[in-house]
Formats: structure tokens, C-alpha cells, sequence
């Protein structure tokens, strides 16, 4: 039995380093946050020009398209456009 437990043991240890070695490297994780976050910028200075252009409900349509596409992208765009407003009201 004391053996048993020690085998089971063993292969738990073997299933945890397995699944550590399964992990994306950190560099790759960041260069992925990275294209996403000048993505998500990208696409919230194009939405902010519909705003200047005073195409509001093309702007809004995309910014819905964009909030169902990504949540985090639509966190950005409002998070984005408030600092824009912002900056234009000083």
C-alpha cells in the first residue's frame, strides 16, 4: 500500500511538471498582450475619428461590434474615449 501511495504520488508530480511544460513561454504570452493591446488602440483611434467626424452612429456601431468581438478591446475603447473627452473639454 505504502508503495502504491509513493507510485501515485510520483505520477501526480509527473502530471504537474507535464502540464508546467505545456505552458506557453512568457515571452510569447507577452508579445500576444502586446498585439492585442496596440490592436485594441488602433482600433479605438479609428472610432474616436468617426467621433470627430461627427459620425456618431457609425462610431457606435463599431464600438458595439468591437464590445461583442472583445470585452477587453471595449473596456479600452470607453476607457480611451473618456480620456479623449477629457483632453477636449480642457
Amino acid at each position: 500500500v505504502f508503495e502504491d501511495a509513493l507510485e501515485s504520488l510520483d505520477d501526480d508530480d509527473n502530471h504537474q511538471k507535464s502540464h508546467l511544460n505545456n505552458r506557453a513561454p512568457l515571452s510569447k504570452v507577452h508579445e500576444e498582450s502586446t498585439i492585442d493591446l496596440l490592436q485594441s488602440l488602433v482600433e479605438c483611434q479609428k472610432i474616436t475619428q468617426l467621433i470627430f467626424e461627427n459620425r456618431l452612429n457609425d462610431a457606435l456601431r463599431k464600438t458595439k461590434e468591437q464590445y461583442e468581438f472583445n470585452k477587453s478591446t471595449g473596456i479600452l475603447i470607453i476607457k480611451y474615449l473618456f480620456v479623449i473627452c477629457i483632453l477636449f473639454l480642457i
